[in-house]
């Protein structure tokens, strides 16, 4: 069983693309900019403490956090007003 594999099996993917707004492509954006936003926040607490570990890799916590409705398709708008 492959990595993916594992991923789909504890995550419901209906409810994932239905959470952010029926699209998979706004589902790849959203889990993208989130994933490199997680991995950012721990790359800067792994310099404060060289000993942090985290159960998950970042695209996993992002698709979990979209799962469970904390972020959506608003969340683009976000991150869209942060770059400028």
């Amino acid at each position: 069983m492959s990595y993916i594999d594992k991923l789909s099996t504890e995550l419901d993917m209906d409810q994932v693309v239905a959470n952010a707004g029926n699209s998979r492509f706004t589902l790849v954006l959203i889990a993208a900019a989130r994933a490199r936003e997680i991995e950012n926040t721990r790359l800067i607490a792994t310099r404060a403490d060289g000993a942090k570990r985290w159960r998950n890799k970042s695209i996993s916590a992002a698709l979990q956090e979209i799962e469970a409705g904390t972020i959506g398709p608003d969340y683009l708008d976000k991150v869209h007003k942060n770059r400028k």
